[in-house]
């Protein structure tokens, strides 16, 4: 997990987030929803946890995993998880190498194969009310002539 707040001399304000945390700490529980650890970043200088560096302008943190107050994240789906509480303001946050699971464009498999069961289903209704219509015909209109 590595963190890049770019122009931190620009900033204002606090950033409060919470990750999904493996093992977290009970106090992170409110504001945090259970099974996440908080990390607040207070006028942006130091980070518990988080080995932080400034590059230039930009001030980038990442998990200390040597550190006793950086908890392991739980990614057991694959995932990060992440709760943003409060941005600091005049600046950028980025979470680098984060990208959107459902990007713009894509669709859901799940879906997709529910809509096709569906119009199977209905075609497979359709020529089953047909099939019976032509029995019913032909036992009852038929047998008359």
């Amino acid at each position: 997990m590595t963190f890049v707040i770019e122009n931190v001399a620009k900033c204002t304000g606090d950033l409060k987030l919470c990750y999904k945390a493996l093992t977290p700490d009970p106090g992170s529980t409110p504001p945090c929803e259970p099974g996440f650890q908080q990390v607040v970043i207070s006028k942006l200088k130091f980070v518990l946890g988080f080995r932080d560096t400034y590059e230039g302008p930009n001030f980038r943190f990442a998990l200390a995993k040597e550190s006793r107050h950086g908890l392991p994240p739980d990614i057991s789906d694959g995932f990060y998880h992440y709760q943003i509480l409060e941005l600091p303001q005049n600046c950028n946050f980025k979470i680098l190498g984060a990208t959107d699971p459902t990007p713009p464009g894509s669709s859901d498999s799940l879906k997709t194969a529910k809509l096709v069961i569906y119009i199977l289903a209905g075609l497979a209704g359709a020529i089953l009310l047909v099939a019976i219509g032509a029995i019913v015909y032909c036992v009852c209109f038929r047998q008359r002539r």
